[in-house]
């Protein structure tokens, strides 16, 4: 009877009213609602009972205890999210460099470098997360891993409304087509002023559980400023410098310190001097530990401007313009200036060419009538210009009028070569 009954595979009270109108036994009801609840057809078709409302996850005691994971794809791209359960703190990091448990691993070290390794690390049942890789990393740092059961979001809600808020962001920004450093860049502004602006759960904003403080954006620039004076102990220096005096202060020229003399013009800040560089009259700004007493007296100081002044002065003297740069030097004469002596330069004409021997033998003709006068030298002595006598020219600069070719070059010894016999090479 039960069979028939649910032949059509009604429900549990459709099934009932049936059965009431037509038999009854004791128990029936109860038969009827075990006979329907171990059919397996109406099992596989049943739907989901109704939810459950959602338990929170007990409240975390500090900042960056309990940290949530999860991934987010925003069409081709992969971003991590992370989200701190106490102060709300949100990060989203593109994964450039794939999903596996090594990426995944180096971007959690980039984060707890800067925030901490967290006490308790959740995420969901996703098998890039939940590997033997990244659980051995979670138990070397001392992180308790927990998961969500498997595809039940709300288990992780608090990553769950993360990402939906990081989507949010992503999608405004992908609207302008901007690559992918600029949509970081912008990412990074989003994210900024979510982390400042108060959470609707806790009532503060997630910088300020953080850190103790919010952020200063450009919208506290409309803000006065408060002057607040800090009860800071006053540190006296042991040495101090008045204006005008003279000092002996560091000068770095060419990677080269030395001490220079200098005046103290103006006093800069507290331990800093505006110097005035004697030398090379010049103005720096030196601190105090680049500047000792000068303990000289005035006369010394006057020394060593005026030698200044004459090296100047020496290195800027312009050259005579009655004095040439490249005047020769007269040779001394020797014996009596008065006298003069002929010398003859003997010409070989034996190595002229026979082809230029027209050309050359004139040439030579000339230059011995020339040699067989006097060539005077020229003569600085009054007495020798005032009675019209010339110096002699010395022998080496007659002898540069000749032309060279008439040298003499001598023949070259042939060397003796010795007969080689090739013939060996060919048998």
């Amino acid at each position: 009877m039960l069979k028939e009954l649910h032949d059509t595979h009604l429900g549990i009270i459709k099934t009932k009213s049936n059965a009431r109108s037509r038999m009854w036994w004791p128990g029936i009801d109860r038969d009827i609602e075990r006979w329907i609840g171990s059919c397996k057809t109406c099992v596989s078709l049943r739907c989901a009972p109704p939810r459950d409302p959602p338990a929170p996850w007990p409240a975390a005691a500090g900042a960056w205890q309990r940290v949530h994971i999860d991934y987010m794809t925003v069409g081709q791209r992969v971003y991590l999210v992370v989200v701190d359960s106490f102060s709300k703190w949100l990060e989203c990091i593109f994964m450039n460099s794939g999903t596996s448990s090594q990426s995944l691993i180096k971007k959690l070290k980039n984060i707890f470098s800067t925030f901490g390794i967290p006490n308790v690390l959740v995420s969901d049942n996703d098998v890039k997360i939940n590997s033997n890789e990244f659980k051995t990393f979670c138990s070397n740092n001392g992180i308790k891993y927990l998961t969500s059961p498997i595809y039940h979001p709300p288990s992780n809600g608090q990553a769950e409304n993360s990402v939906r808020t990081c989507k949010k962001m992503l999608k405004c920004i992908l609207k302008d087509n901007l690559p992918q450093h600029q949509i970081n860049e912008v990412l990074w502004g989003y994210l900024f002023n979510y982390r400042n602006t108060v959470h609707c759960t806790t009532g503060e904003t997630p910088a300020k559980l953080m850190f103790g403080r919010n952020l200063r954006s450009r919208l506290d620039l409309i803000i006065p400023i408060e002057k607040t004076q800090l009860n800071m102990p006053l540190v006296t220096s042991r040495r101090f410098f008045e204006i005008g005096d003279t000092v002996w202060a560091r000068w770095y020229s060419a990677r080269k310190e030395t001490w220079e003399l200098g005046t103290i013009k103006e006093k800069v800040g507290s331990k800093m001097y505006k110097i005035f560089i004697i030398k090379f009259e010049a103005t720096c700004i030196r601190h105090i530990d680049q500047l000792l007493k000068f303990t000289g007296n005035d006369n010394s100081l006057k020394i060593n401007n005026t030698d200044n002044v004459e090296s100047r002065n020496f290195q800027s003297l312009p050259l005579s313009p009655s004095m040439p740069v490249n005047a020769p030097l007269s040779e001394p004469s020797v014996g009596n200036p008065r006298s003069s002596t002929i010398v003859e330069q003997p010409v070989n004409t034996d190595a002229i060419d026979d082809v230029n021997g027209e050309e050359w033998g004139d040439y030579s003709a000339q230059d011995s009538v020339r040699d067989s006068t006097e060539i005077p030298e020229a003569s600085d002595s009054p007495e020798a210009s005032e009675n019209g006598v010339e110096q002699p020219q010395s022998d080496s600069v007659r002898s540069n009028d000749v032309p060279p070719e008439q040298a003499p070059t001598p023949a070259r010894q042939l060397r003796p070569r010795k007969g080689i016999d090739y013939k060996k090479y060919f048998k």
